[in-house]
């Protein structure tokens, strides 16, 4: 609580930060910011996912967009929550890619299929997602951006006493 607190205990001001904005720019600016600050309460999102990340070593958010309401929302992928997560990096150390793995159930002819794998491939043009040991399916992302903020540590918060827990 006390990291969390030094990282991320003031609210966050954003700022858009251009001096040759257009009138569009600025008031996509405002419903982002109302996002971010009414709708998705990132600041909430973001202590879990620091203290997530201080454990787990990795987290992401995925924002997804939700059509009936008309909002966008973050999920918190992490291995408490089900997912195990990996980032992959192109020749320049960009991120290009997440790969996030879990297993879920799924009603089948009105039985319950228990273990059913799904692996992700989360890029900036596209989803590719893995069902089992079926063909892959391919999603378009209309976004052309990776709306998944990753987050990871190399080691636990408590790496520097794991010999005197053991």
């Amino acid at each position: 609580n006390t990291a969390c607190a030094f990282v991320l205990g003031n609210k966050l001001d954003l700022i858009l930060n251009n001096r040759n904005e257009t009138e569009n720019q600025a008031s996509d600016f405002e419903i982002f910011k109302s996002c971010w600050e009414e709708e998705a309460k990132m600041q909430s999102v973001l202590k879990k996912v620091f203290r997530s990340t201080s454990v787990q070593t990795r987290t992401a958010i995925l924002f997804t967009y939700d059509e009936n309401d008309n909002k966008i929302k973050p999920v918190i992928l992490n291995y408490e929550n089900g997912y195990n997560l990996w980032r992959h990096k192109d020749e320049t150390g960009k991120m290009d890619c997440v790969v996030v793995e879990y297993n879920t159930d799924e009603i089948v002819n009105g039985q319950i299929m228990s273990g059913i794998k799904y692996t992700e491939l989360w890029m900036a043009d596209k989803m590719i997602r893995y069902k089992n040991e079926q063909d892959p399916v391919t999603y378009k992302n209309v976004s052309n951006k990776l709306l998944i903020a990753y987050f990871e540590q190399s080691h636990p918060e408590y790496w520097f006493v794991i010999d005197l827990i053991d």
